[in-house]
């Protein structure tokens, strides 16, 4: 049985797919730093819950892949770091789909959700930028981004989705 590419739901001008054939996975690259850019997507907030959307694109010329959950790290203005963890899941701002393997063309999008609460009895420290470390990847990107940072509160991300609305 042949299996076929099926186009995922996705936000207007976002150009991804989900990839079901396993021939198509191994033939396609992982999308590595030196093919993404990250900007900020759409932000919301509710009782104490934040969340940001993080949004990849394919600034290459050559489609290639991405499967998981990125990391991570939140940086103050002088470099320090502030937090360098994040758990997967779901918040009561998003559902996190799970991983799937997206295939992701040249000027393609697309996105993951990062939930935090920020307490409203004390100042938490704010970040300068983030630094993202795509999923299956080493190296890191670096984007402008403020997010309090407090002690003690979780920061989770969703895995991956297709588009630049997040989970």
């Amino acid at each position: 049985m042949t299996r076929r590419l099926v186009p995922a739901a996705l936000a207007a001008g976002a150009a991804a797919m989900l990839v079901l054939a396993p021939s198509a996975q191994a033939a396609t690259p992982r999308c590595e730093v030196g093919r993404l850019a990250v900007t900020l997507g759409p932000a919301q907030a509710g009782a104490g819950n934040q969340e940001q959307v993080y949004v990849l694109t394919n600034v290459s010329g050559r489609t290639c892949q991405l499967r998981g959950y990125p990391g991570m790290g939140f940086l103050a203005a002088d470099g320090r770091l502030l937090r360098g963890t994040v758990t997967r899941g779901s918040t009561t701002l998003f559902r996190d789909p799970g991983p799937r393997t997206l295939l992701v063309r040249p000027g393609g999008r697309v996105s993951y959700s990062l939930g935090y609460v920020t307490p409203q009895t004390r100042a938490c420290p704010v970040t300068a930028e983030v630094e993202v470390t795509p999923p299956n990847a080493v190296s890191t990107i670096f984007v402008r981004s403020r997010i309090p940072v407090c002690a003690g509160q979780p920061m989770v991300v969703s895995a991956v989705v297709p588009g630049t609305r997040g989970a």
